[in-house]
């Protein structure tokens, strides 16, 4: 894996690039550790497919222009979004219409101490359900919630409508952790061990709570000292949450304690199909010199091969010819003897310092390359983020803007292609990401795209953000990632990060 960090005003993008063996088990887990599971609070995912077209369908396309221009003066009949689109774009949307679907049935009502069982959410799709809480967090940490929800794991909750450079921001961790960032008056107020935070220019607290740890057990003193503590000095909060078992796909209902006012919601879902100017998989390819970078790589080894097999050749035959040589002058071996061992040690030299210049100059080869891929990859970054804005905002640019905007990316694309878009925003399940993208790379397989996009936005006043890494505001509180799902298992990353934000 390759990871390129390129700075840009205000922001960080870090590009990762990796190949992933779909049969290795290692590889696949380490790809979504890395990639998508250790980003743990996501506020809305999005999809964006450019749709391949068939020989058919071009030769079909062509037919109906032709038809269009005839029937320009009849009134068109406003259709649905599947009437309007051909085999190939039905085909897409048929694969993700069930996960971005609108639920469509009557709300769950609010209550004050929710006991929504499972019975109840039958015919819900649970993978866009979340709760909206009111709460003190004493509540939340009563012996029979730690116990049934948050010690095993599974456990999300993320507060809201606090700000986390000027206000207490909360969030519960699937790994039975608590974090809390807060000013220094609620710092003093709490009396609770914590740690000042790594962003120097700001008075803020980090307080860390491991509900598996022995010092939080029923009845211990610093469990009692906690309860205390949150009860009387911290006002209640609004947070967003939800419960997914270990190694569990489905979304489970929660049994919140007496007092917790609870509002069950649903993620909102998008889909559409717009024409947008994007680049085609070649012109991807050629921008990142994928291709070519591999040829070298192959190239450099083969040649490294050759030289290794013509020096044994070399040796090889310089053993012979010695051997023959002291056979056949057995009567001068003291003189034969000391000139071939000084003519042997000027080639042994010789041949050293060859060695050396060529291994000198592979590495500054090396690094030439490495420059230069930086190079290309910086480029590449900020013309793509640049081009997925547009694509995300579903502009779909005039070509006669290409100059004003100066982005040689899209100047290559400027026909537009008929995407598939989906978004889903709410509380977003890192399950529900990681099916989506075998979705995605199953109709890469089928050939209905060439490409696929996935736009993961992470919550803007979170206090972690990757492998739970303390995160700032700043200016716009970014901790986004946008994931280009190509071919043959290759995986293209920019993750969007604050300035003074730090990254795993």
């Amino acid at each position: 894996m390759s990871i390129i960090n390129n700075e840009v005003p205000n922001n960080k993008i870090l590009l990762k690039r990796v190949t992933v063996d779909p049969n290795d088990k290692e590889q696949v887990e380490n790809f979504n550790k890395n990639f998508i599971t250790n980003h743990v609070f996501n506020q809305k995912v999005e999809i964006i497919l450019p749709i391949k077209k068939g020989a058919n369908e071009e030769e079909e396309d062509n037919n109906n222009n032709e038809v269009d221009k005839k029937s320009q003066q009849k009134p068109k009949i406003k259709g649905s979004l599947l009437s309007q689109a051909s085999s190939s774009y039905l085909l897409v949307e048929g694969e993700f219409t069930s996960l971005f679907q609108e639920q469509s049935i009557t709300p769950l009502p609010s209550s004050s101490s929710s006991s929504i069982s499972n019975d109840k959410l039958l015919g819900i799709n649970t993978k866009q359900l979340y709760y909206q809480i009111e709460t003190t967090l004493d509540l939340l940490l009563s012996h029979e919630f730690i116990d049934k929800y948050i010690k095993n794991g599974g456990f999300y909750a993320i507060s809201q409508l606090n700000f986390i450079d000027s206000g207490n921001v909360v969030a519960f961790l699937p790994n039975s952790k608590i974090i809390l960032n807060v000013d220094k008056e609620t710092y003093q107020e709490l009396g609770l061990l914590g740690k000042s935070s790594v962003f120097k220019n700001l008075q803020r607290y980090i307080i860390t709570l491991d509900m598996t740890s022995k010092e939080f057990q029923r009845g211990s003193k610093s469990y009692t000292r906690l309860i205390w503590s949150l009860k009387d000095r911290l006002s209640s909060i609004n947070l967003i949450c939800f419960y997914q078992k270990p190694n569990s796909t489905q979304l489970q209902s929660i049994d919140f304690p007496q007092g917790v006012k609870v509002l069950p919601s649903y993620n909102q879902p998008t889909q559409e199909i717009l024409n947008l100017r994007l680049p085609t998989l070649n012109i991807i390819n050629e921008n990142l010199n994928l291709n070519n970078s591999s040829s070298n790589n192959n190239n450099n080894n083969n040649n490294n091969n050759n030289n290794n097999n013509n020096n044994n050749n070399n040796n090889n035959n310089n053993n012979n010819n010695n051997n023959n040589n002291n056979n056949n002058n057995n009567n001068n071996n003291n003189n034969n003897n000391n000139n071939n061992n000084n003519n042997n040690n000027n080639n042994n030299n010789n041949n050293n310092n060859n060695n050396n210049n060529n291994n000198n100059n592979n590495n500054n080869n090396n690094n030439n390359n490495d420059k230069d891929i930086k190079m290309i990859y910086n480029d590449f970054i900020n013309e793509w983020i640049e081009v997925l804005g547009f694509a995300s905002l579903g502009i779909n640019l005039n070509q006669a803007k290409d100059f004003e905007i100066a982005n040689s990316l899209l100047s290559q694309c400027p026909i537009a292609t008929k995407c598939f878009k989906a978004t889903q925003k709410g509380l977003i399940s890192n399950s529900f990401i990681l099916e989506l993208i075998e979705k995605i790379k199953l109709i890469i397989s089928k050939g209905y795209i060439e490409y696929g996009v996935l736009n993961i936005y992470g919550f803007a006043d979170t206090p972690i953000s990757w492998n739970s890494v303390e995160h700032n505001f700043l200016y716009g509180g970014e901790n986004d990632q946008s994931l280009l799902i190509l071919p043959n298992n290759k995986f293209i990353s920019s993750n969007l990060i604050g300035t003074y934000d730090y990254y795993c």
